[in-house]
Order: C-alpha cells, then structure tokens, then sequence
C-alpha cells in the first residue's frame, strides 16, 4: 500500500517538473514570417550556414519573390525599418487553422497596427491578407512538413540541452512567473540572432517565448553559451515591464551615460536609453542565473564581455541582485526590489562619475597614421602590407575584424601580424589584393576591441576603407 502511494506520488512529482520544462519546437508562424522577410532580402533572416534548408528554400519559393506580401515586407522596411523584433512578435500572435492564416479579430487587443505603430491601418490590412495569399500560393504547410524530419533532429538536439535549464528558477527569482506558458521557438531562417517576447491573449493569460535562431542539425552547439541564450530572452518577458514601470526613475541616469555610449549601443540595435537599461536588467539576471547554477566562468566571461559593449555598470547590478535574494523576506518579487535597483544607479551616476567617462573618452588611443590612408581610391594592388600607426605605445593585441565575412578584407596567407619594437605601428602583412576591389576593415568592433593601449583602454572602433585601381589595359600601337 505505501509502495504504491510513493510511486504514485513519484509519477506525480515526475509529470509536474516535466510540465516545467518547454520543449523546443520549429514553429511553422515564425517560420512562415522569417521566409517572408527572407525573401524580401532582411539581413536578419538569412539561413548560408544551413545549406540544406537555403537551397530547398531558394528552390521552393523562387516563383513567390515578388508576391505582393514579399513586396509589403521590403518597402515597409526600407521605410520604417521594421525589423527582427516585429516579425517575430507578429508571428507569434497569429493562427494557422485549416490551412488558412488566421489573424486577431477587430475586437481583438492585439492587431498588427498595435503592436508595430509604424504600420498603418491600411497597409497592415493588406500585409494580413496576402500574407494568407502567400501561404496557400506557395503551398507554404506542404514546405513545412516536408522539412519535418530535418526539424525534429534539430529539436531534439536542442532539448539535451534545454533539459539541462532549472526553469523552475524564474518562479523562485522573480517571485511571480507562471511557468505553465514557457515556449521554446527554434527559427531556422535566421541563424544566431534571439528574440523574447510576452504575449497577452484575450481570455487575459499571458505567454512567453524565446525564439532562438539555430543552424541546421549538423551544426554544433556549445551548451553553456545556448542555455545562457534561452535565460536571457525570458529574461526579457519579466525585465522589460519592470523597466518600463520604472522608466521615468531610471531615463535620467541612462541618458546622462548615453553620449558615452549610445554609439555601441545603436550598433547593437539598441536605438535610445530604454533598450539599454532592458538590456541591463536582462543580462544581469543571465549571470545571476549562470553564478547560481555553478558556471561562475560562463558568467565571469559574460560580465566582462557586457562591460566591453558599453555596460558600465553591470557588475554592480549583478552583486545588487545578490542582495535581493539574500532579503527575499522583504522583497518577495523582483518588482518589490526595483526602487533599490533605481537607487543604486541613482547613486553610481554622479558628476564625478560623469567626469571620468568623458577623461577616458579623451584618453582613448588614437590612430595617426594608416597606410593605404583610409578612404584612399587610387590604391596600388601590388602592395603585400598594410598598417596602422597609433599615438601612444599599445599591449600587444590587435583587432582586424570583418564584418561582411571576409567578403572584402584582403586575402592573406596565415601568418600574425607583427607589432613595431615601439610597439606604435601594428602591420598586417603576406596580402593580396584584386584591381578595381573597394575593401573594409575593422580596427575593432562592438565585440572584438583588442587595441588596446597599454593602461587598457580600447581604441573606439574604426572603419577603415580603401580601393585599390584597375589595372592599366594593355594596347598596341597600329603601324
């Protein structure tokens, strides 16, 4: 009878945690949206490191390049710069039922004007409607489910490592997380880009994605950085309205720092101060997570990474959170804690402080000389090296980095290149070039800042552009 009752109780206990834990899945919705603004060349949904699937796309949906819907997507992001974001978030909110695309109702608190203001009414009604048109047109569903076997060993890949999450930890952390709604989205058209979103249904429950971009089912993923991934976009589904409560307490100290960093911050498509205190709060309960759960260097490496993208004061959020869960019996949610939160970067944000970063923005290395000089048209194809010359001695390390997948940097053999004994000028050595060829460098980026002077500080990113000129055609003189 007790033998029973345990197992019983076991079997229990075993559904409950698995009904925890999301299962990560291809979604036909997202899929359907990421092709669409594939085809209407978006740059973030692009698919080249899974060969497989880039092709039977090119092959499938060729006769559908110029469908109106694909027609609405590119104008309507040349013009209003629609992105990642609203077509995920789009795509999420909408059915397919009967081989139909089925769209909020009018009555509905979600339609697409609603929830990207920069479509009107009257474009968004149309979107809606020939994007139904292109799925059944293009035989959309049949494209799907002949790609079902590919999807599945990519999900099942994954979930080894999703398994490995403690799901259960956003309940515990922000006091109020209701983990019957977790979605785990794998999005095969755009590879390595991460979107989390929170959608509220009209029955008035909510549910929460991470939409993780993945590259195919040969592809190898490293497990400490994709669960750090899955983390920080449900992150976004609880940080982003404790912010957006907060906003008005929390602007004024972020748009003091902005002009410090609002460079680095647009380059990672963080446009204005709000998304970059989003993405503090966010990335603070990733490492938080990540400590808690025995990878301290996952999440050493991650701190020091934020700081080099211009989070300044991401360590200090990080130890504030571990107050927070040392006073839980006053703080029962992360909400409770914000006014804290605001207090600290209140604090941190003084003159002082203020007066330090533009000191360290003036004491930046700066670059005197580049030889082919930067923006240079006439450049000779002939020369095998090129250099950078900076103001001051540097540590050591260098940063020439591409952007474009080496589509124009300058082919070379694999040898490093050599820093001056003064260690002022770093050469970059055994290149070639090609006549009438406009090429791109990086002298550090966002991410990779290993220019460095000798005291640290990064020299800020440099985009370096030279072409070189065609070669002179050969004529003979007629006698």
């Amino acid at each position: 009878m007790f033998l029973f009752l345990f197992a019983v109780v076991g079997i229990s206990v075993a559904e409950e945690m698995k009904r925890e834990i999301p299962q990560p899945q291809v979604d036909e919705r997202v899929e359907l949206l990421g092709i669409v603004y594939r085809l209407a060349g978006a740059s973030e949904y692009q698919c080249d490191s899974f060969k497989e699937y880039d092709d039977a796309i090119n092959r499938h949906f060729a006769p559908f390049k110029n469908h109106p819907v694909v027609l609405v997507a590119k104008v309507s992001r040349s013009t209003t710069g629609i992105g990642y974001n609203a077509v995920v978030d789009y795509a999420i909110h909408l059915s397919i039922e009967n081989g139909r695309v089925i769209f909020p109702g009018e009555d509905s608190e979600i339609t697409l004007e609603k929830l990207e203001p920069r479509w009107n009414r009257q474009t968004a009604r149309h979107f809606a409607k020939q994007l139904d048109d292109f799925y059944v047109k293009s035989r959309f569903h049949e494209f799907f489910e002949s790609h079902r076997e590919v999807y599945q060993k990519i999900e099942q890949q994954i979930k080894t490592i999703n398994d490995k999450i403690d799901y259960a930890w956003y309940k515990r952390f922000y006091g109020d997380a209701n983990l019957e709604h977790f979605h785990v989205i794998l999005n095969c058209t755009s590879e390595n880009n991460g979107y989390g979103a929170r959608c509220r249904f009209r029955d008035g429950h909510e549910e929460f994605f991470a939409i993780l971009g993945v590259n195919g089912p040969e592809a190898v993923y490293r497990e400490d950085g994709f669960i750090a991934w899955t983390i920080h976009e449900f992150n976004h589904s609880f940080c982003n309205p404790l912010v957006e409560k907060h906003l008005d307490d929390l602007k004024p100290a972020a748009e003091r720092v902005w002009p410090f960093v609002g460079g680095m911050m647009t380059r990672q498509a963080y446009p204005e101060p709000k998304f970059m205190l989003n993405e503090y709060l966010v990335r603070a309960c990733e490492i938080h997570y990540l400590r808690h759960h025995g990878n301290k260097n996952e999440a050493d490496l991650r701190l020091q990474h934020y700081r080099s993208l211009g989070f300044l004061w991401i360590e200090e959020l990080v130890a504030l959170l571990d107050r927070y869960e040392k006073e839980r019996d006053k703080y029962p949610t992360l909400d409770d804690f914000m006014p804290e939160i605001v207090n600290m970067q209140n604090a941190l944000v003084t003159d002082e402080y203020i007066s330090r970063l533009q000191k360290r923005e003036e004491d930046r290395p700066k670059i005197t000389a580049l030889n082919p000089p930067n923006g240079a048209k006439d450049v000779d194809p002939g020369i095998t090296e090129i250099s950078v010359t900076f103001d001051r001695p540097m540590n050591g390390g260098m940063s020439w980095c591409s952007k474009d997948g080496h589509a124009t940097f300058p082919t070379r053999k694999p040898v490093p290149a050599i820093w001056s004994d003064d260690r002022l000028t770093c050469t970059l050595g055994e290149i070639t070039l090609e006549p009438g060829k406009t090429y791109n460098i990086w002298l550090n980026t966002d991410t990779i800042d290993d220019f460095r002077s000798t005291d640290n500080i990064p020299l800020k990113p440099v985009h370096y552009t030279f072409t070189t000129r065609a070669e002179a055609t050969e004529t003979k003189e007629i006698e």
